[in-house]
């Protein structure tokens, strides 16, 4: 093609060969992206024998670094390569792309006085780096030279460290912001000649750029004022503090208050009055993108140091002995969603007004989501700022799980949902109205947020709007199955499903069939109808283009792994929880709270297994997440101390099995009232450690109430109720009582052949407790025949 150009080889080891190919071939996916004037054009890539090559566009000219010292530029002609490097920085963010090791050496200066930005070979898709991120490393105390180490390897500290944001050191996630850290980095070091932050090694650097000290001008440097503070404000330690995209750093760089005086001085004349419209047009954008930071900003009246003061107050106030570690544990999820929602509000507003890159419909559709978001982290910060014990219970895991903001930003994801009615007002209105029940849910106020959601629906139906009706009732849904009315649940669901489905609402119909998963396949072990569902709701999660391992598929798959391990697939679950772990550790990070909700499930079918030491360790790793972020006398924690003891009591540790489960009967107790399902597990379960210890009074006491709740709440032939009975046989057993022992295994065995069905294991378990009471009482034949079909079920 007779075309000059550059030619990059890395020649590796056999060892590292295949990362350093890896790294190259990410270079050349992530600029072929790329189509700007101001990014290196990538050609082709390729391997010769043990070495990587890449070729990409010649640039004749030297980099930053070189054209600096040889020119000798004034900070004008600094400031415009920089600017230049800055949109070609900012097209790669508007690709999805981070750099992640901007620097004077990765910026070339061509003849032609065109800068080009270069060397992405660490960089990223933006929506890759919460997968990639690397343990935090410990950064050693040896000496080294701070301004030449390089850390290449991929992960959460990659680049150069003197042009590092503060975030990179301390293993968080870089974003923009921080490529505009370095950038700004890079340009405070041409204009004054010397670097924002030093030391005498990495520690002393780390500390220098960590500490929030401003940087320092040398003395007598020409740079003016204003393009200091510019500069200043994008390597602020906070990156919320920073600019808000490197848009917006690059209209405040081109916005020079003496440019603008000095074309305003001119006299009138044609050629003038052309370069004064390039001016005003300056001016006119730098307003825009000013009006969108403003807009973004607008979160700050729903989450402030004032919202955060009510918030502690309000949990503190409670008097849980818990309370404190919840609120330390909630703030950050609120801090990190009110920033996630300012980012997007300011980048949905520059789509618009300056990148003209979004059309109406998109916007509209955008605003309306964001919109949502808002009102829900209003209405929960509200919530848990008049906070119960009950909301406090509950208050980490509802900050965790508000809604994203993120697919508010997907246009293919917007293109997806369902068109409002023209009623903007009234839209608001019935939002408010859900948000408000959500939070009331969240809470733990089930009754209140049903009195809410009705409100809501109510508007929805005013508004003659289909989908804001299957919202509704999705609501309701959550509600109803909070409070155990699983018949009416499943009807809300079913219409929310339905109704969803037909106006095109594929993610309310996605959500109402996994909440049918759970609500028919397992609360009312009807296993079956319950997988159905679940093929229904893969169907919508098909059409909305779901990721394969994204946190709406793990819930699908959570209640998949739940109706299995009641039909006695244990395997077969355990493969599924596995799969749900793994997303949310990617997703979340390995200890959040709903973390802790998956090994809890994987470890209950380790020990329905039994395999106890693979359950006790994953019970306890959960149980430690719990403690940290929910405190130790949480809710969630008793869950976890109740299945613990399980394992305690089935390998013969009795009275560490008594006091767990004493400790959790208290606290289920107190949250959800005597006669839920949560307390029935409880009591059954202390039952069982206590007649094993011979209090066989307080034992069939307890299996009584037990029973007593399980027939309330699941009707008279639901499985649970099979296994209720079972226990209370065994008390009257182990009492002596023989009769009345023989008539309750007998009635436990028929539920059980019908709830579970004639092959499957937990029936065989009933027979062969039947079988051991009966060899206990000499009844060798009628054991024989309980054994056998047992052994004809475990061997089928």
């Amino acid at each position: 093609l007779d075309r000059k150009v550059a030619l990059k080889f890395i020649r590796t080891s056999q060892r590292d060969h295949q990362a350093a190919r890896t790294r190259l071939y990410r270079e050349a996916q992530a600029l072929a992206k790329l189509s700007h004037p101001n990014v290196v054009t990538v050609h082709d890539v390729g391997t010769h024998g043990d070495q990587v090559w890449l070729s990409m566009e010649f640039v004749a000219g030297a980099t930053l670094g070189a054209w600096r010292r040889a020119k000798r530029p004034g900070w004008r002609d600094v400031l415009e390569v920089m600017k230049q490097a800055a949109r070609g920085v900012a097209a790669a963010h508007r690709a999805g792309l981070l750099h992640r090791d901007l620097k004077a050496d990765n910026i070339m200066v061509g003849d032609d006085g065109r800068a080009r930005v270069m060397d992405f070979g660490l960089a990223r898709a933006g929506s890759e780096e919460r997968e990639e991120l690397a343990e935090e490393r410990e950064i050693s105390t040896i000496r080294q030279d701070a301004l030449s180490l390089e850390l290449t390897a991929a992960g959460a500290m990659m680049g150069t460290p003197a042009y590092m944001a503060p975030e990179q050191f301390v293993g968080q996630a870089a974003d923009e912001r921080s490529d505009q850290y370095s950038l700004c980095a890079t340009l405070w070091e041409a204009l004054y000649g010397q670097r924002a932050h030093t030391g005498a090694n990495l520690i002393q650097l780390v500390d220098a750029v960590t500490s929030g000290a401003p940087p320092r001008a040398p003395a007598g440097a020409r740079v003016p004022g204003w393009l200091r503070r510019v500069v200043e404000r994008g390597l602020a330690v906070d990156r919320e503090r920073r600019h808000a995209s490197v848009d917006a750093l690059l209209a405040a760089l081109e916005a020079d208050p003496t440019r603008r005086r000095w074309l305003l001085g001119l006299g009138l004349g044609l050629a003038l009055s052309g370069a004064a419209g390039l001016g005003v047009r300056h001016l006119q954008r730098a307003r825009a993108i000013a009006a969108c930071e403003a807009e973004g900003a607008s979160i700050d009246e729903v989450w402030n140091a004032d919202a955060q003061r009510r918030l502690h107050a309000g949990l503190v106030a409670t008097a849980a002995p818990y309370a404190e570690a919840v609120a330390a544990n909630v703030t950050p999820y609120f801090t990190a969603q009110a920033a996630d929602w300012r980012r997007a509000r300011v980048d949905t507003c520059l789509d618009v007004h300056v990148r003209d890159r979004w059309d109406d419909d998109t916007h509209e559709r955008a605003l309306g989501c964001l919109d949502a978001r808002r009102l829900e982290l209003e209405a929960l910060v509200d919530e848990l700022s008049r906070a119960d014990v009950t909301a406090v219970e509950l208050a980490v895991n509802a900050a965790s799980g508000l809604g994203q903001v993120a697919p508010c930003r997907d246009p293919l994801r917007l293109a997806t949902m369902p068109t409002l009615p023209r009623d903007r007002q009234g839209v608001r209105a019935f939002w408010r109205a859900k948000s408000a029940a959500m939070a009331q849910r969240d809470a733990g106020h089930f009754e209140r947020g049903l009195e809410l959601i009705a409100a809501a629906r109510a508007d929805a139906e005013r508004l003659e709007s289909p989908s804001l009706q299957a919202d509704a009732r999705r609501i309701e849904g959550d509600l109803l199955d909070h409070l155990g009315k699983y018949d009416d649940a499943e009807a809300a669901y079913e219409d929310a499903f339905f109704t969803g489905a037909d106006a095109g609402a594929f993610e309310l119909a996605a959500d109402a069939g996994i909440g049918l998963v759970t609500v028919v396949g397992y609360r009312q072990a009807r296993h079956d109808d319950g997988l159905r569902w679940s093929r229904q709701a893969e169907v919508m999660l098909s059409i909305l283009g779901e990721d394969a391992r994204s946190l709406r598929r793990a819930r699908l798959l959570d209640g998949r792994g739940v109706i299995l391990a009641a039909k006695g697939e244990l395997e077969a679950a355990a493969g599924l929880f596995e799969t749900t772990l793994s997303i949310r550790r990617d997703a979340f990070g390995p200890t959040h709270p709903r973390v802790a909700i998956t090994l809890d499930n994987l470890a209950n079918v380790r020990y329905a297994g039994g395999k106890y030491e693979e359950a006790r360790a994953l019970y306890e790793e959960a149980l430690a997440i719990q403690e940290a972020s929910l405190g130790v006398d949480h809710p969630k924690v008793a869950t976890t101390l109740n299945n613990l003891a399980g394992v305690q009591e089935a390998t013969g540790n009795t009275a560490e099995a008594r006091a767990l489960l004493e400790r959790a009967l208290t606290v289920r107790e107190r949250l959800f009232g005597p006669d839920h399902p949560a307390v029935a597990m409880a009591l059954g379960n202390l039952a069982n450690v206590l007649r094993s210890s011979g209090a066989y009074a307080d034992a069939e006491a307890m299996q009584r109430r037990a029973l007593a709740i399980k027939e309330r709440v699941y009707g008279p032939k639901h499985p649970s109720v099979a296994i209720t009975l079972n226990n209370l046989a065994a008390v009257h057993a182990s009492a002596g009582e023989r009769e009345e022992a023989r008539a309750l295994y007998e009635r436990a065995i028929a539920l059980g052949r019908e709830a579970f069905g004639p092959e499957h294991p937990t029936l065989g378990d009933l027979l062969t407790d039947y079988g051991d009471s009966l060899v206990a009482r000499g009844e060798w034949d009628a054991a024989k025949l309980r054994f056998a079909q047992a052994r004809a079920i475990f061997t089928a």
